[in-house]
């Protein structure tokens, strides 16, 4: 998942044709595919469209000025809100109100490692010691 936060008409649009055709061989596909880009694709991407067009490099170092970069989770924020949902139905069919697994909130810091039920207010349970009392118990 992506969040848009700015939004920038260029105008007239750059071709992507053309795009392609500033970039070194080995950065040309970069222009075709989506996904993460490698620091040095996103460099040339950069510096071929302000090859192209002059004025875009303003528009860039405010976009970079204001972002400071972007961090895509997608998967990672995926897996979070599938546990998220996974934990709550767990919840429910053991006739606990699931209402209190849709406050966990994706961590903005840290994300990639925060399990749900780390992210929910109050006091987390500690595994060493459930399995200490289940030991006793049984």
């Amino acid at each position: 998942m992506v969040e848009v936060t700015q939004l920038h008409r260029v105008v007239p649009p750059v071709s992507m044709e053309d795009l392609s055709d500033q970039l070194p061989l080995r950065h040309r596909d970069a222009v075709d595919r989506s996904g993460v880009l490698t620091k040095r694709s996103d460099e040339e991407l950069r510096n071929g469209l302000t090859a192209l067009r002059a004025d875009l490099a303003a528009v860039i170092a405010r976009l970079q000025e204001r972002v400071g970069g972007v961090r895509i989770l997608g998967r990672v924020r995926e897996l979070f809100l599938e546990q998220r949902d996974a934990t709550g139905l767990a919840l429910q069919l053991g006739g606990f109100d699931r209402s209190i697994i849709e406050e966990a909130q994706f961590p903005e810091e840290g994300g990639d490692q925060t399990p749900v039920l780390a992210t929910l207010s109050g006091h987390p349970a500690h595994e060493d010691h459930l399995v200490a009392r289940d030991a006793q118990r049984f």
